[in-house]
């Protein structure tokens, strides 16, 4: 898995693309894997993509 700069999680398999997120554009944004199993993006503390 690479999270780019943009934001954007993408998920590679043997060097292939597998899947991603479609969170571009944000730039600094934090993924997070959390207590309860859940993974989220959030930028500035707002969430921009969960798991769940």
């Amino acid at each position: 898995m690479s999270f780019q700069g943009d934001g954007k999680p993408v998920l590679y398999s043997g060097g292939n693309y597998v899947r991603a997120t479609a969170t571009m554009d944000h730039a600094g944004a934090i993924l997070t894997l959390q207590a309860d199993g859940n993974v989220t993006i959030a930028l500035n503390n707002t969430p921009v993509w969960s798991a769940r």
